[in-house]
């Protein structure tokens, strides 16, 4: 038997059929089973970020910078994630820049 490989494209789902969005439709919270999810811990949660609908999540570029001792030092004392934080205050920054040239 032949193996059929499918790839589901996340940002252009199939439409669902007609069935479908009547069994959805006809489907009340308490009905929804999730069991086999697990709760998302406080960490995690505090790990996310929204991103609006339709939102390019820039790619991100390795690179190497020479930075400041006591400015690395800071930032590495807030914590993990302290790299995610400094591309945030650089980002914050251009899109400032780019406010005030419009």
């Amino acid at each position: 038997m032949a193996t059929v490989h499918f790839r589901l494209d996340g940002s252009n789902p199939p439409e669902p059929t007609k069935e479908e969005r009547e069994r959805f439709d006809a489907l009340r919270d308490e009905d929804i089973d999730f069991s086999d999810i697990p709760e998302l811990t406080d960490a995690q949660l505090a790990e996310m970020r929204l991103v609006a609908p339709g939102e390019v999540v820039p790619t991100k570029k390795q690179l190497t910078i020479r930075l400041d001792a006591e400015i690395v030092d800071w930032f590495r004392a807030q914590g993990r994630g302290y790299q995610t934080r400094m591309n945030d205050v650089l980002g914050a920054y251009v899109r400032a820049v780019k406010r005030e040239t419009r």
